[in-house]
């Protein structure tokens, strides 16, 4: 599932928009915590440039995706947001995509579950479902945005949807 850096044309008004990475110090930033509950690193990929790794300042922490897009949307910030919710907002131009030369790596989905002798029929029906709509290289949901794209992510970042049994 790919990721964009946005902020809303109101939150760039008021603030200004960054130039380049570095200058996302200088901004309010809105992200989720880690695994450990401390801010993640924003991981930058550009084929001719490499790949810049920011610390996030963060000013808001909040653990869920559906209201960092919500802030967002509303002029609270700059954040990462999937494409499938900020994609249409972006060709809309309610959000601005910031850095576009820039790739940030695809979030991996995964489906975990029992094994299939307890199975219930709709677990069956919708682990099915997405082994045939979230094969490798396909679009996750609804993303105008990858699919307009010119910039290819590198093999490495190729989303890789995988379906596996719990043990």
């Amino acid at each position: 599932m790919h990721r964009y850096l946005c902020a809303a044309p109101s939150y760039l008004d008021r603030r200004g928009s960054p130039q380049n990475i570095e200058d996302l110090k200088d901004h309010i930033a809105i992200e989720m915590p880690g695994i450990n509950g401390m801010p993640r690193t924003w991981i930058f990929r550009n084929n001719d440039r490499g790949i810049v790794k920011f610390e996030v300042p963060p000013r808001l922490l909040v653990n869920d995706p559906g209201v960092i897009y919500r802030l967002a949307v509303n002029g609270a910030g700059i954040a990462c947001i999937s494409g499938y919710l900020s994609g249409p907002d972006i060709v809309a131009g309610r959000l601005v995509r910031l850095f576009p030369e820039w790739a940030l790596p695809p979030v991996e989905i995964n489906a975990v579950y029992p094994s299939n002798r307890e199975l219930s029929p709709v677990v069956r029906a919708f682990v099915e479902h997405i082994k045939k709509v979230a094969t490798s290289g396909q679009l996750w949901m609804d993303d105008p945005i990858a699919s307009l794209s010119n910039m290819p992510l590198p093999r490495r970042y190729t989303s890789k949807r995988s379906v596996r049994k719990a043990k």
